[in-house]
C-alpha cells in the first residue's frame, strides 16, 4: 500500500478478523516493519471488520481512509486518481472503481449499484465488457473491497453498522451518505482487480447472509419496500419447497424470519455443538454418491456420532415404523439428516431435522417445522398438500412476523403505513 502512495503520509492498518491460519506470524512482521494491527477476539464479519477499522480512525486526524480486502488488488495508480477526483469534488464522500476480474481484465466484475425503485439491488456493467478512463457513475453505493471515505462524511454518518456481518453492509452505508447530503462515485479511472462474484455456488451461511440482510437493509432505510420484497422471497421460497432443494428452502425460511425479527449478527449456527446429536439416523432418498459424500463429512462435524442408515438389500426405505423404532430406542439423543430434495421426505420427521448441503448441516428450527408437520397431516388427501402447506406457512409463520416488522419499521415512516396496510392486507 505504502508503494501506492509514496505521495502521502500514510498509516497502514490490518484487522485480523480472529484469523485461524498463520496470520498471527505475518501480523508480526507486519508489525517490525511499523504496520498498527487490530487482532479481534472472535469473528466479527466483514462489517464488524470495518466497524473497527472505522472507530480507530475517527478517534485520529486523518483526511481520507482507504479500505481494501484481502483479497483484492489495486492498480498503482488507484488512490492518486481516486483522491485527486475526491479533492476536485468536496460533495464527494465515498468513492470507489472499476472493480475487473483477476481472470480476466477485459471483463467488469462492478462498478457500483443503486438501488431500485422495487428494493433490489442493480449493479452498473455487471460482467460488461472494460471501460474507458473518465467516466463517473453517481451510485447508491460502491463495494468496500477498496473504497475511498472522507472523514468528515465518516464522523458525520458514523461507522460501518456491523449488524449485517457480511453482505448489504457497504450498500447501507452508501445509502446512509447520501441521506446525509454526499455523493457516492464509482471512477472507471480507478482499477481495482477482484475474483469474479458470478459463477460460485454460494455456500449456506452465505446465502443466509444475502437473504437476511437484505430485509434488515429494507427495515432500516425502505420499509415501504419491505412488504413486496418479502412476498417475492415468499413465492421464491414456495418454489424451492415445492419443485426445487430442501436445504435451500431451509436457508431461505430461517433468513426470512431472522430478517423480519430485526436479527442481526452472525448467521444461526448450522448446529448447536454443545448439544451434537450422539446419533445421526440417514432418512432414505440418498442417491449413492450423495450418501457416500455425506458419510463421510458425519465425522467431521460430529466427532461423537454414529451414523444409522435405513436401508436394505433392495435400496432405502422409505417405512415410517422404521424410523419410530429408531426414534424410541435413541430418543432425544437422535437427530435425522433428510436428503436433498423436495419437502416430500418429512413424513419422518423426529424432534430435531438436519438438513446436509454442500458439506455442510443446517438444522431447522422448530417454529419452521410446524408448518412441515401440517403438510404431514395433509399428506393422504392428495398431492395438492404442498401448496397447502405453503400457504399455511406464509399465513401462520411470516404473516404475523411481517405485520409486526411493518408496524416497528412504519413507525419511523409514518408516510408509508398505508401502502403497506394495502400490500399486506391479504395475509
Amino acid at each position: 500500500m505504502r508503494e501506492h502512495a509514496s505521495n502521502y503520509v500514510l498509516d497502514v492498518l490490518v484487522v485480523d478478523n480472529h484469523s485461524t491460519d498463520d496470520s498471527d506470524e505475518v501480523l508480526d512482521e507486519f508489525a517490525v516493519r511499523g504496520v498498527c494491527t487490530i487482532r479481534l477476539a472472535e469473528n466479527l464479519g466483514g462489517a464488524g471488520g470495518v466497524r473497527c477499522f472505522h472507530e480507530y480512525a475517527m478517534q485520529r486526524d486523518y483526511e481520507f481512509v482507504w479500505m481494501l480486502d484481502n483479497d483484492a488488488l489495486p492498480s498503482r495508480k488507484f488512490l492518486d486518481r481516486v483522491l485527486q477526483y475526491l479533492g476536485d469534488h468536496p460533495d464527494v464522500g465515498v468513492a470507489g472503481g472499476q472493480v475487473l476480474s483477476r481472470n480476466d481484465l477485459g471483463r467488469i466484475v462492478e462498478c457500483g449499484a443503486v438501488v431500485t425503485e422495487a428494493g433490489e439491488l442493480r449493479p452498473f456493467l455487471l460482467d460488461k465488457e472494460r471501460r474507458p478512463r473518465g467516466e463517473v457513475y453517481d451510485c447508491d453505493y460502491v463495494a468496500f473491497l477498496s473504497t475511498v471515505v472522507r472523514m468528515t462524511c465518516l464522523r458525520a454518518i458514523g461507522p460501518m453498522d456491523d449488524a449485517y456481518f457480511l453482505h448489504w453492509d457497504d450498500c447501507d452505508f452508501g445509502v446512509r451518505a447520501k441521506r446525509a447530503g454526499w455523493k457516492v462515485v464509482a471512477l472507471t479511472s480507478a482499477i481495482v482487480m477482484h475474483p469474479p462474484f458470478s459463477g460460485r455456488t454460494p455456500p449456506p451461511p452465505v446465502r443466509y447472509y444475502d437473504e437476511r440482510n437484505h430485509l434488515l437493509f429494507l427495515r432500516k432505510n425502505a420499509p415501504n419496500k419491505l412488504s413486496q420484497v418479502v412476498k417475492r422471497k415468499w413465492g421464491y421460497w414456495r418454489y424451492q419447497a415445492m419443485f426445487g432443494d430442501a436445504a435451500d428452502a431451509v436457508v431461505t425460511q430461517v433468513a426470512i424470519v431472522d430478517g423480519l425479527r430485526g436479527r442481526g449478527g452472525p448467521s444461526p449456527t448450522l448446529y448447536d455443538r454443545a448439544t451434537a446429536p450422539e446419533v445421526i439416523a440417514v432418512v432414505p432418498g440418498w442417491s449413492d454418491i450423495e450418501l457416500t459424500d455425506m458419510l463421510r463429512d458425519i465425522p467431521l462435524h460430529f466427532p461423537s456420532a454414529a451414523a444409522i442408515v435405513l436401508r436394505d438389500a433392495d435400496g432405502p426405505l422409505s417405512i415410517p415404523e422404521r424410523w419410530e423404532e429408531v426414534a424410541q430406542k435413541y430418543g432425544d439423543r437422535v437427530a435425522a439428516i433428510v436428503p436433498r430434495g423436495p419437502l416430500t421426505i418429512w413424513h419422518v420427521l423426529p424432534k430435531r431435522v438436519l438438513v446436509y448441503w454442500n458439506g455442510s448441516f443446517i438444522e431447522i428450527p422448530p417454529e419452521l417445522r410446524r408448518p412441515a408437520l401440517y403438510g404431514l397431516r395433509t399428506l393422504s388427501e392428495g398431492p395438492g398438500f404442498l401448496r397447502r402447506l405453503c400457504r399455511y406457512a406464509i399465513r401462520e409463520t411470516y404473516g404475523r412476523l411481517l405485520k409486526h416488522a411493518i408496524q416497528r419499521a412504519s413507525a419511523l415512516h409514518p408516510t408509508v403505513a398505508a401502502d403497506n396496510a394495502r400490500l399486506t392486507g391479504g395475509i
